[in-house]
């Protein structure tokens, strides 16, 4: 099994610990291939590249033939979910599909780790497309081999100044034996088949957007019938907020209202019949929407039903919503949601439902036959048994018959 990683990096001077600690951890390094968005000012940052740990046996020779890197200038760069699609863009039919930032580090035998979960919801659980994602742990409890009893969990979002959704920070919650549901995707953190790419490539017409970008492909990954899981091992470190660290809202002006106003569209965050086109400063970002959609396996609204959110009526005064405990405390051992389905598998799961109603009908009818066959058949086997008992004694008289005959022949010679 091979694992494409995505590294989508910006003026970062730990990407090449996050790039040293991706292979030296792996349980299968030669498997893993890594393709990186290095958008750095070249005059003063570190290449990623070129500062990893070299100490690491054949770890240069995992670089010059496992990593591609594309390198744009900071100047030119235009966000993260442009990077990402950058990065996707480097990807070679690998199995695996994991999104990182590159300021994270990784546990020991991170690589089997997540290809075991995923094959677990698979095949146990009957989870055709999972997706693991949370908000990783932070950098300063990491360990290669830490304690799994408590695992970061995405359980709320907020909204901010544009009224646009992001996910708050996680909660540590306990480990259960499987991973956790969850209805959030993080975009430092996700892993799932490399087919996902197929169905929902990343949009490179989303300039400057920040918050937004992980509720945007939460959405495109449920209408396109994945279901996503909290991973339930701590697998990856992520260094938060690194204030004296070069920012990419920092270094230029950014302009997303190009970007947020086509992302509150296709989440249903506008009012009905308001989507006015002519507010697109951006033709390409306009019509990108019907190449970069939604999916057709799950409605959006069913997405909102189901997380128990209504987007055209938040409270006032709202602060937070946090996820219901159907979703987070969801036991897969013992039930699975029902979550929407496809029209075509709906009718089927109808049709099977329609028969099992039948059958107890059906029971009762032969109930009621079965007594008149049972009668029926012990008629025919006395009349057997009395044909049979008539031969028997046929033939015990013809034979007796025969003997007197030759008795009397015996006694009485001529």
């Amino acid at each position: 099994m091979t694992i494409f990683v995505s590294i989508a990096s910006y003026r970062d001077k730990v990407c090449s610990s996050t790039l040293s600690s991706l292979y030296a951890e792996a349980e299968n390094p030669f498997r893993v291939f890594v393709g990186i968005c290095q958008q750095n000012n070249h005059s003063q940052d570190m290449d990623c590249v070129y500062g990893v740990d070299n100490g690491t046996p054949h770890f240069a020779q995992w670089v010059l033939s496992n990593v591609r890197i594309l390198r744009i200038p900071y100047e030119q760069a235009q966000g993260p979910t442009f990077a990402r699609y950058y990065c996707s863009l480097l990807y070679q039919k690998e199995d695996f599909f994991l999104q990182i930032d590159s300021h994270s580090l990784f546990v020991k035998n991170w690589d089997t780790k997540l290809v075991g979960m995923i094959e677990e919801l698979k095949t146990k659980y009957h989870i055709p497309k999972p997706v693991l994602s949370h908000y990783c742990d932070v950098y300063e409890n990491y360990s290669s081999e830490p304690n799994q009893h408590m695992v970061t969990t995405m359980t709320s979002f907020g909204m901010d100044d544009n009224k646009m959704i992001y996910f708050l920070g996680a909660e540590y919650l306990p480990t259960l034996s499987h991973p956790r549901r969850g209805a959030f995707i993080s975009g430092q953190m996700f892993f799932c088949a490399g087919s996902f790419l197929e169905e929902l490539p990343f949009d490179p017409f989303l300039p400057d957007l920040f918050f937004g970008e992980e509720i945007l492909l939460t959405l495109r990954f449920y209408t396109n019938g994945w279901d996503i899981f909290t991973p339930h091992q701590n697998i990856i470190y992520h260094a938060y907020t690194r204030e004296k660290e070069p920012k990419y809202w920092s270094d230029k002006a950014v302009e997303m209202s190009d970007s947020v106003y086509k992302v509150k569209y296709m989440l249903g965050m506008l009012p009905p019949g308001s989507f006015d086109p002519s507010r697109f400063q951006s033709k390409e970002v306009r019509d990108s929407i019907s190449v970069y959609g939604m999916g057709k396996h799950r409605p959006v609204d069913d997405y909102w039903r189901w997380i128990e959110w209504n987007p055209l009526n938040p409270p006032l005064n709202f602060s937070s919503h946090r996820l219901p405990p159907s979703i987070l405390d969801e036991n897969l051992n013992t039930t699975l949601p029902s979550l929407s389905l496809p029209k075509e598998l709906q009718e089927l799961i109808e049709q099977q439902k329609q028969q099992q109603q039948q059958q107890p009908k059906q029971q009762q009818q032969q109930q009621q036959i079965q007594p008149l066959l049972s009668s029926e058949m012990a008629e025919e086997e006395k009349s057997k048994k009395y044909l049979l008992d008539d031969f028997r004694n046929f033939v015990v008289l013809f034979l007796g018959i025969i003997l007197l005959l030759i008795i009397c022949i015996y006694l009485y010679p001529h």
